[in-house]
This record gives C-alpha cells, sequence and structure tokens, in this order.
C-alpha cells in the first residue's frame, strides 16, 4: 500500500510541471494572446501531450498566432487522434472529408475517423458517422447502423447537435422497416462509450442485414 501511494505522489510530481503549462496555455489563449499559448503548448506537442498536439492543430488549421498551415494542423490533429483523442479524431476526420492539409479527399478514411470518435462520445462525430451510413459515402450503405448512431447523437447533443440529429433521425425512420428500427433502437440500449486509443481501421462496423424496404 505504501509502496502504491509513493508511486502515486511521483506520477502527480511528474505530470504537474505539463498540466500547469497547458493550463498556462489556455489561460494565454482565453485573452487572445496566441504567441504565449503557442510558447506553453508547443513543447508539450512536441513531447506527445494529445491536448497540446489538438491545441496545436486548431491553431494552425484556424491561423491563430501562426500562418494557417493544413498540413500542420492534420500533423498535429493525427498525432491526437492515434492517441484517443475524440475532438482531433473528429477534425481529422473533417481534414479527410474535405480534402483540407491531406494528399487527396478521402472519405472511407474520414468515415474511419468519425467512427474513432463516434466510439469516445462526440456527438458531432456520431451524427456525420450516420449520415454516411445512411447514404452510403464512404462506407457501405446501413440504414441500421445509421440510425443507431443518429439516435445516440439526437439523445447525448445539446439543442443544436440534438436537433439536427433528430431531423435526420426522423428522415431516415422514414426509409425504414419497423423491424430495422427496432434492431437499432436495441443497438443504441447496448451502446457504452469507448476508453483510451482505438484503432480506426478497426472501427467501421461490419454492416447489419439491413436492405431497403421492398417498393
Amino acid at each position: 500500500m505504501i509502496c502504491r501511494f509513493v508511486a502515486a505522489l511521483i506520477m502527480v510530481g511528474m505530470s504537474g510541471p505539463a498540466w500547469a503549462g497547458f493550463e498556462e496555455g489556455m489561460v494565454a489563449f482565453e485573452r487572445y494572446d496566441y504567441a504565449a499559448a503557442l510558447e506553453e503548448w508547443r513543447p508539450l506537442a512536441e513531447q506527445g501531450d494529445p491536448a497540446a498536439q489538438f491545441r496545436l492543430g486548431d491553431m494552425y488549421r484556424q491561423g491563430r498566432g501562426v500562418r494557417r498551415d493544413a498540413a500542420e494542423a492534420v500533423r498535429w490533429y493525427h498525432g491526437a487522434a492515434e492517441q484517443g483523442h475524440p475532438e482531433a479524431q473528429f477534425w481529422l476526420a473533417k481534414m479527410y472529408e474535405t480534402g483540407r492539409g491531406v494528399e487527396r479527399q478521402d472519405i472511407a478514411q474520414a468515415v474511419r475517423w468519425f467512427a474513432a470518435a463516434a466510439a469516445r462520445g462526440k456527438v458531432e462525430a456520431m451524427r456525420s458517422l450516420g449520415e454516411r451510413y445512411a447514404s452510403g459515402e464512404g462506407v457501405k450503405p446501413d440504414l441500421v447502423t445509421a440510425h443507431k448512431w443518429l439516435a445516440i447523437a439526437a439523445r447525448r447533443g445539446n439543442n443544436v447537435d440534438g436537433f439536427l440529429a433528430e431531423s435526420k433521425l426522423r428522415e431516415l425512420a422514414a426509409r425504414m422497416t419497423p423491424e430495422q428500427i427496432q434492431k437499432a433502437e436495441a443497438l443504441v440500449r447496448d451502446w457504452t462509450p469507448k476508453r483510451g486509443p482505438v484503432d480506426p481501421k478497426g472501427m467501421v462496423e461490419q454492416p447489419a442485414q439491413s436492405p431497403e424496404p421492398a417498393g
């Protein structure tokens, strides 16, 4: 017990300065002192801190305190996304979706990162993923899985995100049989957010048995 307590104190002591640096960066960012925020976050990002990497990705994407550079944004987003940062996963997916900062637009790759972020509970990613499964763009169409993700997003989202997901869900339900909807609702009940890093290659679900209704 004593050994575990000492080890915990050591870990706190190791993480304290890094966390303090990140918080100082946040204070600077919130007062629009982007140069000071970068000074705090860049060393942490280079050491592999996913929160700092995400923040640098955002700054390069938006051109805050640095020249706008989509490729550099992708680089930092990627580092954070691979460590399971859901915001970074979502924005990396958006970059692949639009073709910004990457070699080419890649909807299939975008879907994988949307799926990774959705699995961690990112509502915007759930809605995007549901829409992709509904349309079949970048992934094999699957109405049951589309309904699942839109339903979870509708329930977990704020006023705007929840409303948008609910609107898409109503459109989708009109294309589905009662059996498909029942299957999707069972998936919603069984869903729990994942923790820790995820492999985007394994996140795109195999289509359920959900053919389009006849007629």
